[in-house]
Order: C-alpha cells, then structure tokens, then sequence
C-alpha cells in the first residue's frame, strides 16, 4: 500500500516538484538528486504517508526543508566542525564518494546563493575577490 501510494504521489507530482527545485538550485543534477530525495523520505514515512489528507503539501514541505537542511549539516560538520568526510559519512551511513558528492555540491549551492544574494564575485579559480553593494 505504501509503495502505491508514493508512486501515486510521485506521478501527481513529479514534473511541480522538479520543476520548483529546478528554480531553487543551480544545477539540474542537484534539482534530480533532492527529487530524489524527496520521494524516498516519502517511501520512508511509510503509513503516515499513506494517511496525509494532501500529500503534495508535505512534499512541497519535505523539498523546502532539505534544500536548507542538508547543506546546513553537511557544511557545519566538515567546513565549520573540522569532521572529516570519511567520519561524516560514517556517520550518516553514506558511502565515502556519497559524502564527497553531498559536500560538493553543498558548498557550489552556497557559492551560488552568495554570489546572487551579496553580489559576491570570484575569479578565474573560483575564489572570492570582490563583492558589489547592493543598493
């Protein structure tokens, strides 16, 4: 039943899901692996999937909540925490390539969103030279 019911869900919704993911993320790749994601948090929750009375809703909010959550952890462990990748896939039952992937990709998302939001620009090897005021 549970498996019906998330397929059911993941054809409802699958092309708005990417689609808002696709606006949210600066690589197509990073917008398939959080739809993902998503549908496998789904297929996790089990029988509470099953009794949502709006399961796109949850969706929606599963898709928000990991865009921010991911990142954050991932870059607070290893960036910020000095944990090593090999540690922090260990500890999150990821494999050592499944963690470097997750880092990388975190770290070109909030590379992307500060260059948007604070106008932050690098150079030819991608490091942080100038920003402009916005204003």
């Amino acid at each position: 039943m549970v498996a019906e019911r998330v397929l059911g869900a993941r054809e409802a919704n699958h092309s708005e899901l990417r689609w808002y993911l696709n606006g949210r993320l600066p690589d197509p790749v990073m917008a398939g692996d959080f739809l993902q994601d998503v549908f496998f948090r789904a297929r996790r929750a089990g029988q509470m999937f099953c009794e949502l009375d709006n399961p796109r809703a949850w969706l929606f909010r599963v898709a928000r909540n990991a865009l921010a959550d991911t990142d954050r952890g991932i870059l607070e462990a290893c960036d910020l925490g000095g944990m090593s990748q090999v540690a922090y896939a260990e500890a999150h039952g990821l494999s050592l390539p499944a963690a470097k992937a997750r880092l990388r990709r975190a770290r070109e998302r909030l590379r992307a969103t500060l260059a948007s939001r604070c106008n932050v620009e690098t150079d030819s090897s991608g490091r942080i030279c100038c920003h402009k005021m916005q204003g």
